[in-house]
């Protein structure tokens, strides 16, 4: 296993996050890098080759999820053989209906089940024209809706057009043809050339079927991508699985039998009914008992007024007496004494 560190990270100049525009980056890593049996280069296009050509066979690899709305993406490399599909084909309404670029390559299968998936972005999309030659990275891998859906291929931005973008940043020297594998033999007219180098150490990588074999339950699309960010939210299909309840069991409440009584939940408490009151036996109610009788004096609330009191006996006599009184105080004053506990009026003869 090699680990290396990246140095540099030269994003293009252009890119428009969330349209997915230029979407393109280069990596420098540190040095060494050796290729093996597992590790070999990766070439870009020529500058005359133009767009890949379709259809062709290509691979795809990274460690992204195996499936959509998987929970932890793969812990392994994972690869793929896709194919590359015609791009008017791929903008038709029916499939993205035109909101892929000239820039893009659409590669996948018409009827889904294999796609890269999410945390695969910016992994390579390599072909291959012979079993001679090495791998060509023609495409990048950018973004898609779901993953390995039918009519929903991956989309990954085309190496092609950015050569020119790649010889700024690193030298056009650096996108000379190189040879992979052994050199041709030497013929009299190339006597004065010297020969080119062999580079028995680059191999190309393996050429092995899938390790991800396509999902083919029925209740979940196969395979997702968590950093291609989907244009629209995906569709989930009912869920019609024997042991759930239908996907649209979630949002709303479940319908019950009818004559079905609903069950209640456990903190409801049912009444218990009241026991029946006694009664007398012969159907007769007892009788209240009698009222405290009223006190002496007490008058009846519906006994006669008295009398005025001016028709009283008593009455005459203390008005007669009050009469005398006064017969007996005329022509007497009164001198006022205050003292220390108030005030007091006498009668002075």
């Amino acid at each position: 296993m090699q680990e290396r560190y990246v140095e540099r990270i030269v994003i293009h100049d252009r890119y428009r996050p969330g349209m997915e525009v230029n979407d393109i980056a280069l990596l420098k890593i540190t040095p060494p890098v050796l290729c093996g049996r597992f590790v070999g280069p990766g070439c870009l296009p020529q500058f005359a080759a133009g767009p890949p050509s379709i259809p062709q066979k290509c691979w795809v690899i990274g460690w992204g999820y195996l499936r959509e709305n998987a929970l932890r993406p793969s812990p392994v490399l994972q690869e793929a053989r896709v194919d590359l599909l015609d791009l008017d084909m791929c903008n038709s309404t029916q499939w993205y209906g035109g909101r892929i670029y000239s820039t893009n390559v659409c590669a996948g299968y018409p009827h889904g089940r294999i796609d890269t998936c999410q945390g695969d972005s910016g992994g390579p999309l390599m072909c291959k024209d012979s079993v001679e030659n090495a791998y060509v990275v023609v495409g990048v891998t950018s973004w898609g809706v779901g993953c390995a859906r039918a009519k929903r291929p991956g989309i990954y931005t085309s190496t092609w057009p950015y050569l020119n973008w790649i010889a700024s940043k690193i030298g056009y020297s650096a996108l000379k043809p190189i040879q992979i594998g052994p050199s041709r033999p030497s013929t009299p007219s190339d006597a004065t050339k010297p020969p080119p180098s062999t580079s028995s150490s680059l191999v190309r990588p393996p050429i092995r079927p899938p390790i991800r074999p396509p999902d083919h339950s029925p209740d979940r699309p196969p395979y997702d991508s968590l950093l291609r960010p989907p244009i629209r939210p995906p569709i989930r299909p009912p869920d019609h699985s024997p042991d759930r309840p239908p996907y649209d069991s979630l949002l709303r409440p479940p319908i019950r039998p009818p004559g079905r009584p609903p069950a209640n939940p456990p903190w409801y408490f049912q009444p218990q009914p009241l026991p029946p009151s006694p009664r007398p036996p012969s159907g007769l109610h007892p009788r209240p008992p009698p009222l405290n009788p009223p006190p002496s004096g007490h008058r009846p609330p519906h006994a006669p007024l008295p009398p005025l009191i001016g028709g009283h006996p008593q009455a005459l006599s203390f008005a007669k007496r009050l009469e005398e009184l006064m017969e007996i105080l005329k022509g007497k004053t009164f001198i006022n004494i205050r003292g220390n506990y108030g005030s007091r009026q006498t009668p002075q003869n």
